[in-house]
């Protein structure tokens, strides 16, 4: 009898356990993205309810959602933080957001690359292998058991890259509550090309001389974001390039020399030079001006908007340009 009674205990509590359990499955630490750059983010008091407060868009707010069927997600406890990690407590009893104007970014570990598979398994279909530092994701739903996030992954809704939306779930311990920051070393806006001349330009699937995986003419326009630098060598994001504005795979993870890369400088206010600096700083010592237009091959980054440039022939050799002034 006593065992009986035990046994009904352990049942019971199971039960009073197993909402909270289910409902801490549900949860997905986030934070605002809203297309709409200019206009405030409403969090209203319930579904298509009544706006209850709004946020500055130019303002960076993370928060936990309570993941629901259909669009709109509960805000945990209807608290938002600020970036400087204080509490916004949310008037009214709920706060509810629309997950299009929520994002998450990928956990960068090492250059470990980071999966979409079409299920919430590993041994699923791979839908793409990504590489960046940090990529932005659309969170879409939960898995049952809480441990994947199905997501769209759109690069050109957040960095303009020539890249196809694709929707996939990722590990949920793989994704993070907090976009780029400085020093993590990317995401990297830039565009490459291959350098000009006739012979052609081995990938390889390491950053070291090893298997050749895939050539590429230097005659033609090819046109891809690189990233990661090691030893000399760049990893083409997502392993992709542009062949005359026609996307092409080249594989899940493929590296090319820096010598075989290009960037020309520019200015979108038509000036005639570009300033090269001795550090990753506006405000450090101006080595010298490189003419619009100047070929310049890039050798190392700093966070997302320096590129540390080689020179060819000219007495300085190597310096740090703002990545906004290189340009394809």
């Amino acid at each position: 009898m006593k065992a009986l009674r035990y046994l009904t205990l352990i049942l019971a509590a199971g039960l009073l356990l197993s909402p909270a359990l289910s409902a801490q499955s549900q949860e997905l630490n986030c934070f605002v993205s809203d297309p709409d750059t200019e206009g405030m983010t409403n969090i209203r008091s319930a579904p298509k309810g009544t706006i209850v407060h709004q946020l500055e868009a130019a303002g960076f707010y993370q928060l936990t959602a309570i993941v629901q069927p259909g669009g709109w997600w509960r805000i945990k406890d209807g608290i938002v933080y600020d970036e400087g990690g204080c509490e916004e407590k949310v008037p009214g009893r709920e706060a509810w957001i629309h997950r299009s104007v929520l994002a998450v970014a990928t956990d960068y570990e090492d250059g470990q690359v980071r999966k979409l598979y079409a299920e919430p398994r590993r041994d699923a279909k791979r839908v793409m292998a990504i590489h960046e530092i940090r990529a932005l994701l659309r969170p879409l739903e939960l898995s049952a058991d809480g441990k994947w996030v199905k997501v769209t992954y759109d690069p050109s809704e957040f960095e303009g890259r020539p890249c196809e939306k694709v929707t996939g779930w990722i590990e949920k311990s793989q994704v993070r509550d907090d976009a780029f920051e400085p020093g993590d070393g990317g995401p990297v806006p830039l565009v490459y090309v291959s350098a000009p001349g006739k012979e052609r330009v081995i990938c390889r699937e390491k950053p070291v001389d090893g298997a050749q995986t895939f050539f590429l003419e230097k005659g033609k326009a090819y046109e891809f974001w690189v990233s990661n630098p090691k030893n000399g060598w760049w990893q083409l994001w997502n392993g992709y390039v542009l062949e005359n504005d026609t996307q092409k795979w080249v594989d899940d993870e493929a590296w090319m020399p820096a010598s075989s890369l290009y960037m020309v400088t520019y200015d979108y206010n038509e000036a005639p030079t570009v300033p090269v600096y001795a550090k990753p700083d506006a405000e450090s010592r101006k080595m010298f001006d490189l003419k619009t237009g100047t070929i310049v091959h890039p050798t190392d980054l700093f966070e997302w908007n320096w590129v540390k440039v080689y020179v060819d022939g000219h007495p300085e050799q190597t310096g740090w340009v703002e990545s906004g002034r290189l340009s394809h």
